[in-house]
């Protein structure tokens, strides 16, 4: 009897812990100005099905597409995911380069770390090509 009690203790805190990261249903409007600008401007052809604050401040935006674009707690963006995702808004470079060497390949991922000072782009397939924050070229990363 008592592992089946510690064994159910442990699956409530487990499912505690996982609608800990889902965070907090909020309104679009409630998003900083940058994160509303930078949708409307990208996004503004998709339907958004939820958007979250996590604790740490930073948002989610999901879309009916399957699109997620997270935000940090200023409105920027640091990952948008998807299939077959529009990168318009990246550094032109960016988006010369994958028109040049990966033409026609969708786009899933494009996650930008201001830490690390780069942006690190991921295609169908699994190839991943990091690039700096002015979008020069730094490496395949498989």
């Amino acid at each position: 009897m008592k592992r089946f009690l510690l064994f159910a203790l442990s699956i409530v805190a487990l499912c505690g812990f996982a609608r800990a990261d889902r965070g907090t249903a909020v309104e679009f409007g409630q998003l900083p100005q940058k994160a509303q600008t930078f949708i409307t401007d990208n996004f503004s052809q998709a339907d958004i099905s939820s958007v979250t604050q996590e604790r740490d401040g930073d948002y989610n935006v999901f879309f009916t597409t399957g699109v997620k674009i997270e935000f940090d707690r200023n409105g920027d963006w640091d990952s948008v995911e998807g299939r077959g995702i529009s990168v318009a808004f990246a550094p032109k470079a960016i988006q010369n380069y994958l028109n040049e060497k990966h033409a026609g390949v969708k786009v899933v991922e494009i996650d930008r770390d201001l830490r690390d000072k780069e942006i690190e782009v991921k295609l169908a397939g699994g190839i991943e090509i990091e690039f700096d924050l002015n979008g020069a070229f730094k490496r395949y990363d498989r």
